[in-house]
């Protein structure tokens, strides 16, 4: 159980870039990315991104997606056929984690300090699958980077632990992402709370 609370915690490079089919079981693509609703406290994921052969991107309804085996090998189903899956456009007010904000800069508002986002968490609920926090420590940027498995292993087998640093979704602010209008009108909401010095800093 994570200390966000809720259910399964579900890190993001954990779900991106495993394969995608449909209902009969064919192959539909590979998941590049997820969008999320930026509205609320934790953002519900609404869209996901597939890169189809061709390199052409396919954007899905999430409410299509059957669910996420914990087992990192297998595919995402999808409740429908290829044939059926109308296209689902991204809105204004939401934003694709990978693109948006993987690697880019953050300000954690609660230790007052800039972070850089290496992976998220994201928390099965009743409302779906939730944006909870974004990792900034090296477990993060291990799994990033597909390398947490064999240096876990290895620092278990020395005795030491791998840290994990998350920080919690509602204390962070983007200072290095690409935007909407909609979310340029609040998304220095949390920023404003700090002393004028700490903003400069």
């Amino acid at each position: 159980m994570s200390e966000f609370g809720g259910g399964r915690i579900l890190p993001f490079a954990e779900i991106r870039g495993r394969p995608v089919v449909d209902a009969a079981g064919e192959t539909v693509g590979r998941v590049r990315d997820l969008a999320v609703l930026l509205r609320g406290l934790f953002p519900v994921v609404t869209k996901l991104i597939v890169a189809t052969p061709g390199k052409a991107e396919l954007s899905v309804s999430w409410e299509l997606v059957g669910g996420v085996s914990p087992d990192r090998r297998a595919p995402l189903v999808l409740t429908a056929r290829r044939a059926e899956i109308p296209e689902a456009r991204l809105r204004g007010d939401e934003m694709r984690l990978g693109q948006g904000l993987l690697d880019k800069k953050m300000v954690d508002t609660a230790r007052k300090k800039v972070v850089r986002v290496n992976d998220f968490e994201l928390r099965e609920s009743d409302l779906g699958l939730q944006l909870v926090a974004v990792e900034v420590g090296l477990r993060g940027l291990l799994r990033h980077l597909h390398a947490e498995g064999p240096i876990d292993r290895l620092c278990r087998s020395l005795g030491w632990r791998l840290p994990r640093e998350a920080v919690s979704w509602e204390v962070v602010e983007p200072v290095e992402a690409d935007l909407t209008r909609a979310r340029l009108t609040a998304v220095y909401a949390k920023l404003a709370r700090l002393h004028p010095a700490d903003i400069a800093d």
